[in-house]
C-alpha cells in the first residue's frame, strides 16, 4: 500500500489532506530544474505535480504540488529553494479539496 493511499479520506471520496503548492520563478538554466527537484528527492518526496514553462528569454517559472507536505516542512523547503544560485522568487500555498 502507498503512502497516499493509507491517508484517510473523506466520505465523498475526497483527500482532506492538504496540497503544498510553490510557485518558483528562476533564471532559464538547464540546472534548475533537477536543483530544484534536489530539495525533494533528497528527502524521498516526489511532487504531485510539476509544471514548467519560460515565461521569457531567461526566465523559467515552475509550479510545484505536494499532496500532504505540511506548512512548517513546506516552509523548510521554500526557504532552502530561495538560498538556490538563480532563484529569483519563491511564493508558497496550500490548497485543499472539499
Amino acid at each position: 500500500m502507498s503512502a497516499l493511499e493509507s491517508l484517510p479520506r473523506h466520505p465523498s471520496g475526497r483527500n482532506p489532506v492538504p496540497t503544498f503548492c510553490l510557485t518558483v520563478r528562476a533564471v532559464a538554466d538547464p540546472g534548475t530544474l533537477p536543483r530544484l527537484l534536489e530539495v525533494f528527492a533528497k528527502r524521498g518526496m516526489v511532487p504531485a505535480k510539476l509544471f514548467s514553462v519560460a515565461t521569457g528569454a531567461d526566465e523559467l517559472t515552475v509550479d510545484l504540488q505536494v499532496t500532504g507536505l505540511d506548512a512548517d516542512l513546506g516552509a523548510v523547503i521554500a526557504n532552502q529553494l530561495r538560498s538556490q544560485v538563480g532563484i529569483e522568487t519563491v511564493l508558497t500555498s496550500v490548497k485543499t479539496e472539499g
